[in-house]
């Protein structure tokens, strides 16, 4: 206790005799610390903000972090634990790693494309919302350019946060647009404080650190429809100065992995069409467009336990079409828990004739739905041919 005293007086006194014997000389060092004003148009404040939380641009340099994670239910109990640790040097070279007792793998990025060695079943949703939200937690620049800015209005409060909406811009007049993400932050600073999709899923940032200038959430939680699903707490991090090119080197075993970006929620989102989160895609089309332009179609296998269960219903997917028709991106809209990933591990491999636009191919974001019926009754808004689960 005393010595607390003692540098906390020294420290006092310090500064007296600064103010009194350099006096305008040390002012400059006390108004750098005042936070600046946020930028008042929310376009500006939301470029700002995905310069300065996570740790994307061209500004970063090499840099290691490691975080661990836990995964509950709906009831709110464990159901797995384990860590996220990443070596990142560009976007073609890195090493990243998750490990628990219920899924280990690992990805090495390559001049290539990616390959991993590991666990070779469909990796836990929640990881792609882990790294998401830890490195990468807002759109980017392209992104925010086809999106609608609005700021969330206050109720008067200066010390309550920020909040800007982002609505779809659509392509053609009469289509109506959608609230998709409402970002808000530090109403002193661009520090993200959460991130929420139509209130079904939220994620809340705390206990912000900073990095190479940038922030990162030393905590974080993300719950679907109130329920937290996902905790992870940020253990350590620090910039790579030598790099080890042995440790990021894949292994001779490694296979290639075509990354499909879960973007999305599991189990949980509103009504079908009514959310639609930041892909790349400009341009949107409808299902039955896209039912249309199906080359290809691997039937879901359907789930056994769900059979047993007598689940069924109709998993909607939101996924991104590439030039080349291959679905490059995909996320769940809604749908039957226990039916979601035999969803997406069909659709994932499904191919469509490319969507022109003036004559060129062009990614296009579309809407998949994946029907689950027992038996021959048909269900209700059954699409034209609707690939049935066996």
């Amino acid at each position: 206790m005393r010595k607390t005293i003692f540098v906390r007086t020294l420290c006092c006194g310090v500064s007296f005799f600064c103010l009194a014997a350099l006096g305008p000389a040390c002012l400059p060092l006390f108004s750098q610390d005042a936070p600046a004003a946020l930028p008042s148009d929310p376009k500006e404040l939301m470029l700002l903000a995905a310069k300065t939380n996570g740790l994307t641009g061209d500004d970063v340099k090499p840099w290691h972090l490691k975080a661990t994670y836990k995964v509950l239910d709906e009831q709110g109990n464990a159901t797995d634990q384990g860590t996220y640790e990443e070596f990142w040097v560009s976007p073609t070279k890195y090493k990243r790693s998750f490990t628990s007792s219920a899924f280990s793998r690992t990805y090495y990025g390559t001049q290539n494309g990616t390959l991993q060695t590991g666990d070779q079943v469909s990796s836990p949703w929640q990881l792609d919302m882990l790294r998401r939200d830890l490195v990468g937690p807002m759109p980017s620049e392209k992104i925010m350019a086809t999106r609608e800015l609005e700021d969330v209005p206050k109720e008067g409060d200066s010390n309550a946060p920020r909040c800007v909406t982002m609505k779809i811009r659509p392509i053609a007049p009469a289509t109506p647009q959608d609230n998709y993400g409402t970002f808000c932050f530090d109403p002193h600073k661009a520090v993200l404080l959460s991130v929420g999709y139509q209130s079904s899923e939220q994620t809340h940032f705390r206990n912000s650190v900073s990095f190479q200038g940038h922030f990162l959430p030393g905590d974080l939680d993300m719950s679907i429809k109130g329920h937290v699903v996902l905790t992870a707490h940020l253990e350590s991090y620090e910039t790579l100065d030598k790099v080890d090119e042995a440790a990021l080197a894949p292994p001779p075993d490694a296979t290639t992995f075509r990354e499909i970006k879960m973007v999305g929620v599991k189990g949980a989102g509103p009504a079908p069409g009514s959310i639609f989160l930041p892909l790349d895609g400009e341009f949107m089309i409808s299902s039955d467009v896209a039912v249309g332009l199906l080359t290809t179609k691997i039937p879901p296998v359907y789930p056994p336990v769900a059979k047993a269960a007598r689940v069924q219903g109709t998993v909607v997917l939101q996924a991104l079409l590439g030039k080349d028709g291959h679905v490059k991106q995909l996320h769940v809209i809604s749908g039957p828990p226990m039916l979601l990933q035999a969803a997406m591990d069909a659709v994932k491999q499904w191919v469509y004739k490319p969507y022109l636009v003036n004559g060129k191919p062009t990614e296009v974001q579309t809407t998949v739905n994946i029907i689950f019926a027992l038996g021959d009754k048909p269900l209700p808004n059954q699409m034209p041919q609707p690939p049935t689960a066996p």
